[in-house]
């Protein structure tokens, strides 16, 4: 559901005094699971007001300083032995920690989710820590709460929604905010944990807004995601608030209808990462000239005709034979003349007498 909210009823409601809202449930809380790189991309725009670009730049800079592990990784689990090693660490910093609570990664991962290496103090304040190291001591802190387990309540937000109602708010505003996830969560502190939180107005990165809903429809890859929300941005397609400008509605206008579908983008992205019997035997073809043939011929005739023509033209490319600077034929007859074979060497050692050398001694 799109917010409502603008600028002055964010204000508005800042100072409304909400009643006590009634509990309408309790109930232990389900494992978190480890963010992924997007994931941390976008927690990285929240609290520490990086772009994506950048917190992909850091957490290239801390994998190859040795303290974080591999930095474009899809996965959102964890092997055991991982596990083990954080469950030290934080145990050390003084946390409660349950190593068999987070989600292992699943079998087709090649990656954990990423996590840091090394000692890490999950208790100082990220944002006063700089770029790479606050970005270290967040994905840390994260982590810290996938180990544990809360009770959580849940408030009853219709109570909300009626009060706002009587200070004459609108009712879109008003349904808003007794939809949102009102809550609290009982149990072990983690780190960065409000006491006592305050309201307030939160505005949050275009670019971090973006990157949340490509992750959410399953667009891009974590090698991908920086570049391409940063090149979308450049574009000037939208504004500071993610609307269209003349240009991205001029944009929209000129593209087929199918391909605005998230699903379908997301489905081709999948695709991507598939292979086609026989596309790495193929003599002639490179295997992702076979691939993307396949992927555009299963595609809605209004945009697979488009696609087809503006390629028709392109004259083949016969595929390079990478052994063929290895199979170059030459003449060594000349050289194999003048060896000496095994026959040769074993009738010489006949010949030859190994029995000690006298020395005549000089008289």
């Amino acid at each position: 559901m799109k917010s409502p909210l603008d600028s002055k009823s964010a204000k508005a409601l800042l100072a409304v005094r909400f009643p006590a809202l009634d509990k309408a449930s309790g109930e232990q809380s389900q494992p978190s699971a480890p963010g992924h790189t997007g994931d941390i991309m976008v927690r990285a725009g929240d609290e520490l007001d990086m772009s994506p670009k950048e917190a992909s730049l850091s957490l290239q800079k801390l994998y190859e300083a040795g303290e974080m592990s591999y930095p474009r990784a899809g996965s959102r689990g964890m092997s055991k032995a991982v596990m083990r090693k954080l469950a030290r660490v934080f145990r050390s910093a003084g946390y409660t920690f349950d190593e068999a609570r987070p989600p292992e990664k699943k079998a087709d991962d090649v990656h954990d989710a990423p996590y840091p290496i090394g000692a890490v103090q999950v208790q100082h304040d990220p944002r006063k820590a700089g770029n790479d190291a606050g970005l270290r001591i967040l994905v840390a802190r994260d982590l810290v709460k996938t180990g544990m387990t809360h009770l959580v309540e849940t408030g009853v937000g219709a109570v909300a929604a009626a009060h706002l109602r009587k200070m004459k708010f609108s009712e879109d505003v008003s349904a808003f905010v007794g939809k949102l996830d009102w809550r609290r969560e009982i149990g072990p502190r983690y780190p960065g944990q409000e006491a006592w939180p305050k309201s307030k107005i939160i505005e949050r990165r275009a670019d971090t807004v973006l990157l949340e809903s490509a992750v959410a429809k399953g667009l891009g890859r974590p090698s991908t995601w920086a570049n391409h929300v940063t090149k979308f941005m450049e574009r000037g397609l939208v504004d500071d608030t993610l609307s269209l400008t003349s240009k991205g509605r001029s944009w929209i206008s000129k593209t087929p209808p199918m391909l605005l579908n998230p699903q379908i983008a997301a489905a081709i992205e999948a695709a991507c990462d598939r292979t086609v019997a026989g596309m790495m035997e193929d003599p002639d073809r490179e295997p992702w000239e076979i691939l993307s043939e396949r992927i555009v011929s299963v595609l809605p005739p209004e945009v697979s005709r488009p696609l087809l023509s503006s390629v028709a033209s392109e004259p083949p490319h016969p595929k390079p034979d990478p052994l063929a600077p290895f199979e170059e034929k030459i003449d060594r007859s000349a050289e194999l003349e003048d060896t000496i074979g095994l026959d040769e060497i074993l009738e010489r050692k006949r010949e030859y007498n190994y029995g000690p050398v006298m020395y005549e001694m000089p008289q």
